[in-house]
């Protein structure tokens, strides 16, 4: 099965965390249980991911929730690479989104290129995320 096709149908968060590059620093913005999933049809996906922690009243909420979705592309049989249309950041808008990606049974693993992250001041990171088939 080609890469693009091993991807379609529905995958539930397990895990998401963001390291360092050589320090071995690692954070989970979305806490130890995330919640979300990443849907991938024909040739666009979609994805949500939110902390489990997080409330209405939080005034950081928006900093706990990640959107978006686009027409996607399997190159070179392990980079994902969508073309965001629709984001809840707008910034993201017009981007390309790169992942590597990697299936063991129904296991789905996701890691970006490492760049630079807030939360990581001068210093690259990248974020690495598991999903499981659903």
């Amino acid at each position: 099965m080609s890469g693009s096709d091993a991807l379609q149908g529905w995958w539930k968060i397990i895990s998401f965390h963001v390291e360092a590059q050589g320090a071995g620093d690692r954070m989970n913005p979305y806490g130890d249980k995330p919640l979300g999933s990443v849907v991938f049809a024909g040739d666009r996906m979609a994805a949500i991911l939110s902390s489990s922690e997080r409330s209405d009243e939080d005034p950081g909420r928006f900093k706990t929730t990640m959107a978006y979705s686009g027409p996607f592309r399997v190159e070179d049989g392990r980079r994902l690479i969508v073309e965001v249309d629709a984001a809840l950041f707008a910034a993201w808008i017009g981007s390309q989104q790169v992942r590597l990606f990697e299936i063991d049974g129904d296991t789905l693993s996701l890691t970006s290129d490492w760049q630079t992250m807030p939360m990581f001041p001068g210093r690259l990171a990248r974020t690495v995320m598991t999903w499981r088939r659903s």
